[in-house]
């Protein structure tokens, strides 16, 4: 800038630079370098609670922050070491998966192995994670503190959580459905209607199914491929059925009963599937939300001559829900010929949009053992009081790897497809061939996001798993009911996994669950296995409560169900609080300061616990501290973050306020949807405050950090009163200061005193030169 510029340096008592634009959150808001005399501090970012069985690996986060940049080649799988609960000398090893290096800052991803392979309720605790003996470094060579307690892996595995069972139908019966109701557990088979006391498994109502529909209906008939729904939203039972197939007079049956009692009476209708009498119905599937019901199939030509067709129908629930109900409104829409057209089963009373599964298509990749799914629905606009209507179609997909090293597959029919919508999440799950066996495959769709977030797959080499069936509940607490097979196993339907959404909002499944064995083979099989025997539904009055039926063979010639309870342990793992951002603070000045926590929980967080008086911030060496304020909330639903204040000692920070201040949880508990609060005491970190006791002399020529220009000009901004910038820069010459970007605005008087330099004699010795700090800037 020469000489015009080392003038005004000399001499300048208000803003030098009134052309620039002050940075936004400069000062404020800016990620501050601590001090070089100061080891770099090492803080827990990321270590999900593990609430759910499975899960072959685990990693976490340590964020490394200093003032001089991290030394990466100090990061080693040493640098941490997760102890065994109530250990303090054994525990998995840890490896680095990953490494994002921005500087002053890097975050390190750490990996163990579960102990036994993978996480089970033996594995219960809390793991604590401390740094080690090959410690981290700054780049002057300063080392984190080993056996520093980080935080620590909450461990809280439920032991395989089955509640309740008992027998159900005795004897042979191709297509069974059941569901749960306030007090009641119902089946519908082609045989028999049962209704069970759920709590003790008596049998209240045994009829027969043809009975059952005649009652109904009004006049005689026979219904085969049942399907049953309890309905939350209007506390009522749906059932379908097809009736005469292969038969032009071919019909879809459908009955509603009067009340939340099964037992008790119902209403139906005989509805004729093809008004043309060329098609007959099969495979109906049954689907509810709370707009509508409904009922997907197969419509296959009566002369056995041409394709098949699929067709949706659908009925307006309110319809159904009258006095005398009705089916006039009735609505037919054709899908995709080649899928069934499943519709979700949502009896939670959604009223947005249904999701009609109408498309799947599973790729594989063999060189890296991935497979991708994607699933098309058709998409139906409606309301309860009137039909939905088609609005389009949307597409979700994922890849996932199978870990596995070797592997060959294919995608090799239906064998069982089920739709599961909880809110705004919708899960499915079908079939998927690996390495010649049948493994289940699930996914979970976000519909807020619209992006198929989660998907993997239950199977092992030795066994066939087929025909499965889906239900959630709010807490992202998922199960599979599903067939498992093999050439030494009886075969039967009675196993189950439990899925548990984790704090990361990952699906995590447990290992296979027995829920009846088989006792023999079965002798003769007509016709081939069952069509379906399994059904997954929520207790509506208990959401962490699913029932199940399923089937299983007691004799050589005979299959009955069993209807079994799974009971999700009630969540009691606490959110977890970490402290994502806490800038160092370097130069004086300053009325405020902010930080941020951040709560994870695999329930969400409550934001209404939000408070002042979630965290505390203490004073160097003692007890006393700082009152926060809460500044800002960004609610992401099982993670909060939420931005503190604080206004610093005598209200500015200065070289009097140097020293580590300790952020730890206070008396008013952030906690999640379940109740369950974040420990009080908690040590999340500290502020670093080191400021120099000159904060307003220019040591250097850097572009920022402690004794550079900027720093200089932020502190004497910060001050009272009229301050001097005052100029120390070792060596002999002329010093020139090239900021990469516009300086700070000087805000109040000051006086950049140029001629403070030693060796001045008349002749400027500092240059400023402006050339890199932007357009307008010089």
């Amino acid at each position: 800038m020469g000489d015009a510029s080392n003038a005004a340096i000399a001499s300048a008592t208000s803003n030098p630079h009134p052309t620039r634009q002050e940075p936004s959150n400069e000062v404020l808001h800016g990620t501050v370098p601590a001090s070089p005399d100061t080891p770099p501090v090492a803080s827990l970012t990321r270590a999900p609670a593990v609430t759910g069985a499975g899960g072959t690996s685990y990693t976490f986060d340590v964020t490394y922050t200093d003032d001089n940049d991290i030394d990466v080649s100090t990061i080693q799988a040493l640098n941490v070491f997760v102890y065994l609960p109530g250990s303090d000398s054994t525990g998995p090893a840890t490896s680095v998966t990953n490494v994002v290096d921005n500087g002053a800052s890097v975050v390190v991803t750490y990996q163990i192995t579960p102990p036994g392979g993978f996480w089970d309720a033996p594995d219960n605790g809390n793991y604590d994670i401390e740094t080690f003996v090959y410690p981290v470094t700054d780049n002057v060579g300063n080392p984190v503190p080993s056996d520093l307690l980080l935080g620590s892996i909450q461990v809280n595995v439920p032991a395989p959580p089955i509640a309740n069972g008992f027998q159900g139908t005795d004897f042979y019966s191709l297509d069974i459905d059941g569901a749960v109701g306030p007090q009641h557990y119902a089946e519908l088979s082609n045989s028999k209607f049962r209704v069970y006391n759920k709590s003790d498994g008596q049998v209240l109502l045994s009829q027969n199914a043809y009975e059952f529909w005649t009652e109904a209906i009004g006049v005689q008939t026979f219904g085969g491929d049942p399907r049953l729904q309890y309905d939350h939203d209007s506390a009522r039972w749906f059932a379908i059925a097809a009736a005469d197939f292969r038969s032009a007079d071919s019909g879809l049956l459908v009955a509603v009963s009067d009340n939340a009692d099964p037992s008790g009476n119902w209403q139906g209708f005989r509805i004729k599937v093809d008004p043309d009498s060329l098609f007959w119905l099969d495979f109906p599937i049954l689907g509810i939300d709370g707009n509508a019901l409904y009922v997907s199939g197969l419509l296959a030509p009566v002369s056995n001559q041409g394709p098949v067709r699929r067709m949706l129908f659908s009925i307006p629930k309110s319809d159904l829900l009258l006095p005398t109900p009705t089916v006039d409104r009735l609505s037919r829409f054709e899908v995709d010929p080649f899928f069934m057209g499943l519709p979700p089963i949502d009896p939670h009373g959604s009223t947005s949009v249904a999701y009609v599964l109408t498309g799947v298509e599973i790729g594989f990749d063999e060189d890296d053992c991935s497979f991708d799914a994607q699933l098309t629905y058709s998409i139906l606009a409606g309301s309860s009081t009137q039909n939905p209507s088609f609005i389009g179609t949307q597409s979700f997909s994922r890849t996932e790897t199978t870990g596995l090293s070797q592997c060959e597959s294919s995608f090799g029919g239906f064998l069982g497809e089920s739709s599961y919508r909880n809110g705004d999440f919708l899960y499915h799950t079908g079939s998927l061939q690996l390495n010649g066996k049948w493994t289940v495959y699930w996914t979970k769709i976000d519909l807020v996001k619209q992006e198929m977030v989660d998907i993997g797959y239950i199977g092992d080499a030795d066994h066939d798993y087929i025909g499965m069936a889906i239900a959630a509940n709010e807490n992202g607490d998922v199960v599979i009911a599903y067939t498992r097979s093999s050439p030494t196993e009886i075969l039967s339907d009675a196993y189950a996994s439990v899925g548990h959404t984790d704090q990361a909002g990952q699906l995590q499944f447990a290992p296979p669950t027995l829920l009846k064995a088989g006792s023999n083979t079965l002798d003769p099989i007509p016709r081939g296995w069952i069509d379906y025997a399994w059904s997954v539904t929520v207790d509506p009055l208990n959401h962490n409560s699913f029932w199940i039926t399923s089937s299983y063979v007691p004799n050589h010639n005979e299959v009955s169900t069993w209807i079994s309870e799974i009971l999700i342990p009630p969540d009691t793992v606490p959110p977890v609080a970490s402290l994502t951002y806490a800038p160092a603070v370097t130069d004086a000045g300053g009325t405020s300061y902010t930080f941020d926590v951040t709560y994870t929980d695999d329930n969400d967080i409550d934001v209404s616990t939000i408070h002042e008086l979630n965290v505390f911030v203490y004073e160097p060496g003692g007890d006393y501290g700082r009152a926060t304020s809460v500044a800002n909330v960004v609610d992401n639903g099982d993670s909060v973050v939420v931005t503190y204040r604080i206004t610093p000692p005598d209200g500015f920070w200065d070289a009097s306020d140097n020293g580590n201040y300790d952020i730890k949880t206070f008396a008013w508990p952030v906690t999640d949807n379940a109740g369950n609060p974040v420990p009080s005491g908690l040590l999340l970190g500290a502020i670093q405050v080191n400021v120099s006791s000159e904060p307003t002399q220019v040591t250097n020529t850097l572009d920022s950090g402690p004794g550079s220009l900027r720093s200089a000009i932020t502190s004497a901004n910060g001050l009272p009163g009229v301050q001097t910038i005052s100029f120390a820069i070792p060596g002999a010459g002329v010093h020139t200061i090239q900021p990469a970007t516009a300086l700070p605005n000087v805000t109040d008087i000051a006086i950049i005193d140029g001629t403070t330099q030693p060796g001045f004699s008349g002749t400027p010795l500092i240059e400023l030169d402006g050339t890199n700090a932007g357009a307008g800037a010089n």
